[in-house]
C-alpha cells in the first residue's frame, strides 16, 4: 500500500492506494486547529502501509529551505521524517507548478542520532 498525507492550514488530506494504484481510502478533514491530534491519527495509518506518497505542489518545500522556519512546524519535513523513520518507500508525486527539488534541502532528522542526507 501507499499513503499520501497533506496537512494544510485548515485541513488534513490523506489517500491510500494499493499496489495497482486502486484507491482504498481517502479523507479530507478540517482539523479545527487540533493539528497534532489529527496528525497523530493519520500518522498511525501510515504505520500500516509500505509506501508513503509525498505530494509536492508548488512551494511545498519552501519551509524546508527557509533558515528561519522551525523544523517541527514544517509538516512536509515532519511527514517525510516519520515515513523514513518507519522505513517506508517514499513515492514523490510532483504536481503542476513543482519544478525541482532545491539544491539546499537540509538533512532530515530522525529519532535518536540518525539523519538522512538530502544529497
Amino acid at each position: 500500500m501507499r499513503v499520501g498525507l497533506d496537512i494544510g492550514s485548515t485541513t488534513i488530506k490523506c489517500v491510500v492506494l494499493d499496489e495497482q494504484d486502486t484507491l482504498l481510502y481517502s479523507t479530507y478533514e478540517r482539523h479545527y486547529s487540533h493539528i497534532l491530534e489529527k496528525a497523530q491519527e493519520l500518522l498511525r495509518r501510515i504505520d500500516e502501509c509500505r509506501d508513503f506518497i509525498l505530494i509536492l505542489s508548488e512551494g511545498a518545500l519552501d519551509r524546508c529551505v527557509d533558515p528561519s522556519a522551525v523544523a517541527s512546524a514544517d509538516w512536509v519535513r515532519c511527514e517525510l521524517a516519520y515515513a523514513l523513520e518507519k522505513n517506508k518507500n517514499i513515492v514523490p508525486i510532483m504536481l503542476a507548478g513543482f519544478t525541482a527539488f532545491p539544491d539546499n534541502l537540509p538533512d532530515v532528522e530522525l529519532g535518536g542520532n540518525a539523519t538522512v542526507a538530502a544529497d
